[in-house]
């Protein structure tokens, strides 16, 4: 006789040991580290390809150059702390997921996606998408805004291992006393 019911559904989240980097949700320290490195990452980023542009350009718009760096840093500073919910939610939809690459690859994609609109939104709304040239600059700048975002998760896994080393010694030293 053959059996009509359907084999018990396999869970999507594996179990991942407690000392694995992903092993926990991300938590509001996690977002703050996340955002703030985020943050930190575009605004170097942003001067190193000014300055570098501003060799290049006559004295007068220099002063120029450093009014757009600080206006991306402020504008910049306020989209990563809006977008710090959903950073929180995916941190907490992936808190199952084991490994560090994955972590970082969506991370990457979020940002990349999510600074991908804003700059296409923000051309539109200046008038500087009106060649069809502009693809390739705005794809460039998202795809760094989420390389960005990557780096911002990986600083919270670098301090998630700093925390489990400072854990083991506490363990280890109280052991031995």
């Amino acid at each position: 006789m053959i059996s009509t019911s359907k084999p018990p559904r396999r869970t999507r989240r594996l179990p991942i040991p407690p000392n694995e980097p992903g092993s926990r949700a991300l938590d509001a320290g996690d977002v703050a580290l996340l955002t703030f490195a985020t943050w930190i990452c575009f605004v170097l980023v942003t001067a190193v390809v000014i300055f570098v542009g501003s060799t290049a350009t006559v004295e007068s718009a220099r002063g120029l150059l450093a009014f757009v760096v600080l206006g991306a840093a402020a504008i910049s500073f306020a989209l990563v702390w809006l977008g710090a919910p959903i950073a929180w939610l995916v941190g907490r939809w992936m808190g199952n997921v084991p490994g560090v690459l994955p972590h970082v690859t969506v991370f990457w994609l979020l940002g990349a996606v999510a600074s991908g609109i804003a700059l296409l939104l923000l051309s539109s709304v200046t008038g500087a998408a009106q060649g069809a040239d502009q693809a390739g600059p705005v794809l460039a700048a998202a795809a760094v805004c989420g390389v960005c975002s990557a780096v911002g998760r990986t600083s919270v896994f670098v301090s998630e291992r700093r925390h489990a080393r400072r854990r083991r010694r506490r363990e280890l030293h109280t052991a031995s006393s």
